[in-house]
């Protein structure tokens, strides 16, 4: 689902960043499974006792409802801060049509002041990368 690790900016300044990529809802049981790591994340963002960062495939829009809950647990997204409008990731290999959902996010605590979000070209990947200026307050 996804790596976490503590960073240490400084003396007084430790954060813990996320790697995340959850399941793709594609089946019954995927989407199952797919819940439970947003919801897992959901409680690593409301019980964190350090600032966090959550970038990656969500596998997610604001139309799902486990994303918009994990949104609600105290993390912004960074898309959202800058007033970003219709930036689609996914699909970027698609051949007929180009890409359409955000699936991929960065999402930070308040502890981050979002100075910048803009999505990039397409890379060789099936998803458009994104690129977050974040400052820690």
């Amino acid at each position: 689902m996804s790596l976490r690790a503590t960073v240490q900016v400084d003396e007084n300044r430790r954060f813990v960043m996320y790697a995340v990529h959850t399941i793709s809802p594609t089946s019954s049981t995927y989407t199952t499974r797919w819940r439970t790591q947003l919801t897992e994340l959901r409680h690593e963002a409301r019980t964190a006792t350090l600032p966090v960062i959550m970038a990656g495939d969500f596998n997610a829009t604001r139309d799902h409802r486990p994303f918009r809950q994990l949104v609600d647990a105290g993390v912004r997204d960074a898309h959202d801060v800058v007033g970003g409008g219709w930036e689609p990731t996914w699909s970027a290999t698609a051949v007929i049509v180009p890409p359409v959902l955000r699936i991929d996010h960065v999402l930070a605590s308040p502890a981050f002041a979002v100075t910048g979000f803009s999505v990039g070209r397409e890379d060789g990947s099936d998803h458009l990368p994104i690129l977050a200026d974040l400052a820690m307050r």
